[in-house]
């Protein structure tokens, strides 16, 4: 039912953030410590009301990591936390720096739109960070 649904709807949405393998809280709170991820946003998918965190499953847990990715993945993380905080431009600084790192970096390119976005025109005071997805 509704978690295939939302399975579904996760798989398509790869496509919007340069990503191949998505998933939801629930499957996160499952495999994180299997698993190297990464928090990608927090979606209201098409026919719903309710946001779900989603991550994108990075590696195995242990696996191997070029110093490339680790120093990505770690720009990324912070500014992940700037961008929560409304701190737009300090988010765009450190996205920058992770794609500089790694320039195929789908998460990366996606916040910078949207902090621009924000640096120009800031959403009103209850921005959640809530993004709606209006594609399958």
């Amino acid at each position: 039912g509704d978690n295939v649904n939302l399975a579904s709807r996760l798989e398509g949405a790869n496509k919007a953030y340069g990503t191949h393998i998505m998933i939801s809280e629930s499957t996160f709170d499952l495999v994180h410590k299997e698993f190297m991820t990464r928090e990608l946003d927090r979606l209201v998918v098409k026919g719903k009301t309710l946001p779900v965190k989603v991550y994108e499953l990075v590696a195995e847990a242990g696996a191997e990591i070029d110093e490339e990715t680790k120093k990505a993945m770690q720009h990324y993380c912070d500014a992940m936390s700037k961008y929560r905080i409304r701190d737009f431009e300090g988010a765009l600084e450190l996205f920058n720096r992770a794609l500089e790192t790694k320039p195929d970096d789908g998460p990366s390119k996606v916040y910078i739109e949207r902090s621009k976005h924000y640096i120009e025109s800031p959403p009103d005071e209850n921005w959640d960070g809530v993004f709606k997805l209006t594609t399958k």
